[in-house]
């Protein structure tokens, strides 16, 4: 794990587990670009 990022652990059961991370933190950067951490 980079980070430890807490979804990390959450998806860690899944089998789909790896899928649904890459997918989470492609979803946050995106938000990010948006301006999310703009504030």
């Amino acid at each position: 794990s980079s980070g430890g990022h807490v979804d990390e652990t959450a998806f860690a059961w899944s089998p789909d587990g790896r899928l649904l991370a890459e997918s989470h933190q492609i979803r946050f950067l995106r938000r990010a670009r948006e301006g999310f951490i703009g504030h």
